[in-house]
């Protein structure tokens, strides 16, 4: 909502200052009152509605607008509200709507996966590491007991972790593609 002075709205509308007064004197402006100033502002769109809307003077009601609001400029006030609050409304949807294709740009980039996903890798590589663990005695037990060397056990158990540790990333990095592949097809479906 634009609002200027009486002085302004007369250059707007390429009328003299006595013509917008006129305007005034018949209700056919809509006014604003701003706190700090003597006079209260013009708002343009609402008093350009109402001007073209009471171009007979039959149709404007009487009585000054600071007193008694006539119908019409209760209307082009209530014109104005709504036209602002669908403003909003737009905005609001726009940038929800913004958000959503953000996100689903990112789910198909893999910068963005479901927790539910999330939640199903870690429970899978947990088990691995577990399994992995619980098999290491078995896996070394022979070789360690015919040692007698304490650095020879410790390099062989070294050794055993550090194969089993590079099995885990193997088996890590396979799960991590084998999500990405689900999410990818998931995303394909639903575009689809």
């Amino acid at each position: 909502m634009r609002k200027v002075s009486l002085s302004e709205f007369a250059k707007i509308q390429g009328v003299s200052k006595a013509r917008v007064s006129q305007w005034r004197d018949e209700g056919r402006l809509v006014l604003v009152p701003v706190s700090g100033r003597k006079h209260p502002l013009v708002n343009v769109e609402a008093s350009q509605r109402l001007i073209a809307q009471t171009t007979d003077m039959d149709r404007a009601t009487s009585g000054e607008n600071a007193g008694g609001m006539s119908l019409a400029v209760s209307q082009a006030l209530d014109d104005d509200a709504v036209m602002s609050e669908l403003k909003k409304a737009r905005l609001h949807r726009e940038r929800q709507e913004a958000q959503l294709a953000e996100l689903k740009l990112k789910v198909e980039a893999s910068e963005l996966v479901e927790a539910a996903l999330v939640d199903r890798t870690i429970t899978t590589v947990a088990a691995d590491i577990r399994l992995a663990l619980e098999r290491l005695p078995a896996r070394v037990s022979s070789k360690v007991a015919a040692l007698s060397d304490r650095l020879e056990v410790e390099q062989v158990l070294l050794k055993s972790v550090d194969e089993v540790l590079v099995d885990l990333a193997e088996s890590i990095r396979s799960q991590r593609l084998l999500n990405m592949r689900e999410t990818q097809e998931d995303a394909l479906e639903a575009s689809l």
